[in-house]
């Protein structure tokens, strides 16, 4: 892999000198990056056999029954919902003084626009 470097122009001082000084560090890492890639493609990639995603077929479709896509995962949380839903009157509170303020500020809001 090339590895090429292109000067930018428009720098401000500042910018130049951040650069002079921390082109050693960036140089490191990027030479670190390129070790753990290469490190990393040179390593063969495991083979997991007993992964059952592993042997799909070409088309899932071909073969429904090959896969048990309804898994039962134990989350009984379904089981608490009731048969039929309940229903709850909501009381309207009577506004308290909060609700008084933001109420005036909306009207003078509305007032001043």
């Amino acid at each position: 892999m090339t590895i090429t470097k292109f000067p930018v122009r428009g720098a401000s001082r500042f910018e130049i000198i951040r650069r002079t000084i921390y082109r050693a560090r960036n140089n490191e890492t990027l030479a670190r990056m390129h070790q753990r890639h290469a490190i990393a493609r040179s390593q063969p990639q495991p083979n997991h056999s007993h992964n059952p995603t592993n042997n799909l077929p070409e088309n899932v479709l071909d073969n429904p029954t090959s896969m048990d896509l309804d898994e039962d995962t134990n989350d009984e949380s379904d089981l608490d919902m009731p048969e039929t839903p309940v229903w709850i009157d909501l009381v309207e509170e009577e506004p308290d003084e909060i609700d008084q303020l933001i109420a005036a500020d909306r009207e003078r809001h509305r007032q001043r626009a």
